[in-house]
C-alpha cells in the first residue's frame, strides 16, 4: 500500500510505501496498522491510519 493522505506539514510522506500489519474495526471506522518503508527522510516504523488514507497496491 501507499500513503495518499498524511497529517499537515508532513507532506514529504506523501506516497510511502509500506506492508498492512494488521486491521482493526469495520466500514468507515476501519483502522490499519502499516509498517512503513525507510526512506531518506524517515525511518521505517509502525503507524495506524484510516483505511482511507491509503491506496492498496496488491496482496
Amino acid at each position: 500500500m501507499k500513503l495518499k493522505k498524511v497529517a499537515e506539514g508532513d507532506e514529504e510522506s506523501m506516497g510511502r510505501a509500506g506492508v498492512v500489519r494488521k486491521v482493526h474495526g469495520t466500514g468507515d471506522a476501519e483502522l490499519v496498522t502499516v509498517e512503513l518503508d525507510e526512506t531518506a527522510s524517515h525511518e521505517s516504523g509502525l503507524i495506524e491510519v484510516p483505511a482511507d488514507d491509503l491506496e492498496f497496491l496488491g496482496r
